[in-house]
């Protein structure tokens, strides 16, 4: 059975719906406009990563170097879980 649009009534619920919205963006602190310039996905293994590391006290700086992201991105996630980052040591 159709409807007037001429398709199947059960696909045409989700035709009326329009796209399906993408709830999970590259890196949640940015917009969509900023997904080509993001990194990876945060995964959870990697928030995981982030919080060991922050609470080993490696700094900020060699934190961005091993998970191979910018330094704003791990600023900005750490931020988001209210991680605190060591800044790097520059007295050596």
């Amino acid at each position: 059975m159709s409807n007037p649009t001429g398709m199947p009534a059960e696909r045409s619920a989700a035709a009326e719906a329009g796209p399906q919205s993408t709830t999970s963006l590259p890196n949640t602190h940015l917009g969509a406009s900023h997904a080509a310039e993001a990194g990876p996905r945060w995964t959870l293994e990697a928030v995981d990563r982030l919080r060991e590391l922050a609470m080993e006290d490696v700094s900020a700086e060699v934190i961005a170097q091993a998970m191979h992201r910018p330094l704003s991105e791990i600023a900005a996630k750490a931020a988001e879980f209210g991680l605190t980052l060591r800044p790097e040591d520059r007295s050596s």
